[in-house]
């Protein structure tokens, strides 16, 4: 004869929470966590509390870190017309240059 051991509601809440997880549903996951919360034990709440906090802080530093990269982008391409402009500036006084150059000349005769 099998022992007959009853699931407490802790086993339970787990179960169902391992059947979301073989599914691969983050947002599931994260809502079940959420709408459960109350539901588990004061250890287990402050880790569940500790990972959404985790999550918050890695996402705002990407947010941080994806805006450092596009103020350096913005830097950059602005330097890199600056450079262009110059060039052409450079290349249009050259070709003055070339010019007077050329009209005041001496040709041998």
């Amino acid at each position: 004869m099998i022992p007959f051991t009853a699931e407490t509601p802790f086993q339970k809440l787990i179960g169902e929470f391992l059947v979301i997880l073989e599914k691969n549903d983050e947002r599931e996951a994260e809502r079940f966590l959420v709408d459960h919360i109350k539901e588990f034990p004061p250890e287990v709440r402050d880790g569940i509390v500790m990972g959404f906090l985790e999550k918050t802080l890695s996402m705002g530093a990407v947010s941080q870190e994806d805006e450092e990269v596009g103020k350096f982008q913005t830097a950059a391409i602005k330097k890199y017309k600056e450079l262009e402009n110059e060039e052409r500036s450079l290349k249009k006084e050259q070709g003055l240059e070339e010019m007077r150059a050329s009209i005041f000349r001496k040709d041998p005769e």
